[in-house]
């Protein structure tokens, strides 16, 4: 069905579909006619900014060297139906080699995705994904992470046990957790829905910001940084972030993710001429009081990293507190819906109104035995590794010595997606 060319194409019929065609592109040099589709139908169909064509081309610029990439545009009548960016790469567990497919983007950053296709084409789209990876050396597929507002999870596992018919499809719904922030219409609307006492804590912090130069309340100043100063103002919220956790005795975002200073602060140059890059500096008169670091992308903001000035005049008012409430207010002026801010579970942010939900993700383990050989030892060893060298070592003892040490290990990165491979599926009520 497929040809080994530089881009490939294919149709298939489906029974309540129609034709659909199926255009595979292996680099990103040749998506340039359609980068503006693609935008467009990401944002469409209400899916992420981190499945997004430059998002996807500066990801794979950073962390594609080894691997090899298949990009799955399906249409249907000219028009994008569904689009997905994979990857291949052979990972050594023991004396052998393990083949896995991952969506660009699965690791290496903290993303998580709504899978970009239309529902009623689900189906569609599995059968011809697994039909042109038939001559393709695979062992594990990994759909994930799943973000958690995805809503069609259960139609993608559906649709991906019986296109992919011969291979054991395994659903995780419990991966880790992510927070979202439902934006109202205003401010007080915004303070309603929070308790009571964070509604003290936050007046109580502008009043005390603004009783240090004199000011009425709310006289805080908050800017997004512009076209000018982007790349310098950049390097102040790193060097911020930075030394308030090594100040810790911890790495850092950028400290602990291989090249991600370098990756964020293209992202953040290239989003930013798109309109998309949210770099907002709130200032105390001459003095920056921190940075919240995020992309706005549709209706949706998302809310990656934050840091705060740690001079002692400000350690008790809630630095931190007044960042996230501007990033509501600039939110609540550009008619934004969603604060996506991203994984884990974060006491301050769940008083601030945050919502948890599950991260999800799919597997799928080819139908031979030599696969589910392969996809055992990889969760064991990847299970084994997670526990040894990222919680003892790199969360406990690494911190505690004197010497510095580098970035994440790679092996770790790349295996840790798979850590959950053997969780049992809740199924919905």
């Amino acid at each position: 069905m497929f040809t080994e060319e530089q881009n490939n194409s294919a149709s298939a019929i489906d029974e309540k579909s129609g034709m659909i065609q199926a255009d595979v592109y292996t680099s990103f040099e040749n998506t340039g006619d359609i980068k503006q589709q693609w935008d467009n139908f990401i944002e469409l169909i209400g899916s992420e900014i981190f499945l997004t064509c430059d998002w996807c081309r500066i990801w794979w610029q950073y962390y594609g060297k080894g691997r090899k990439l298949r990009i799955f545009i399906f249409k249907k009548d000219g028009n994008i139906i569904g689009i997905v960016p994979l990857f291949f790469e052979s990972i050594r567990i023991g004396l052998t080699n393990i083949k896995v497919v991952k969506i660009v983007g699965a690791d290496f950053t903290l993303a998580q995705f709504s899978l970009p296709i239309k529902q009623n084409y689900l189906p569609a789209v599995m059968r011809i994904i697994y039909e042109s990876l038939e001559n393709e050396q695979w062992d594990v597929i990994y759909l994930g992470p799943l973000a958690g507002i995805y809503k069609d999870f259960d139609a993608l596992f559906d649709a991906a046990k019986r296109g992919f018919h011969n291979a054991k499809c395994i659903p995780i719904d419990n991966q880790n957790t992510q927070t979202y922030f439902e934006i109202t219409s205003d401010w007080e609307t915004y303070l309603s829905a929070i308790s009571k006492q964070e509604r003290s804590n936050v007046r109580r912090a502008y009043n005390m910001v603004s009783q240090m130069l004199n000011e009425a309340p709310m006289g805080i100043k908050s800017e997004f940084v512009s076209d000018s100063n982007i790349s310098e103002y950049f390097n102040e919220f790193v060097a911020m972030h930075q030394a308030h956790w090594q100040k810790l005795g911890k790495a850092g975002h950028f400290g602990d993710w291989p090249d991600s200073k370098a990756f964020h602060e293209e992202l953040a140059s290239v989003n930013h001429a798109l309109g998309r890059t949210r770099l907002l500096k709130v200032q105390l008169g001459e003095n920056c009081l921190g940075y919240q670091y995020q992309y706005k992308f549709g209706k949706s903001y998302y809310d990656f990293l934050d840091c705060r000035n740690d001079s002692n005049m400000y350690k008790d008012i809630g630095i931190g507190r007044i960042a996230f409430c501007e990033i509501v207010k600039k939110a609540i002026a550009e008619g934004i819906k969603i604060i996506d801010s991203m994984r884990g579970t974060y006491e301050h942010k769940l008083r601030l109104g945050g919502k948890l939900f599950m991260i999800k993700g799919i597997y799928l383990i080819r139908n031979s035995s030599s696969s589910k050989i392969k996809a055992a030892i990889l969760h064991k060893i990847s299970y084994l590794v997670n526990i040894g060298y990222f919680r003892l070592w790199y969360c406990k003892i690494a911190p505690r010595l004197p010497m510095k040490f580098g970035p994440l290990w790679k092996y770790w990165i790349k295996t840790n997606l798979f850590a959950s491979m053997n969780k049992k599926y809740k199924t919905p009520d």
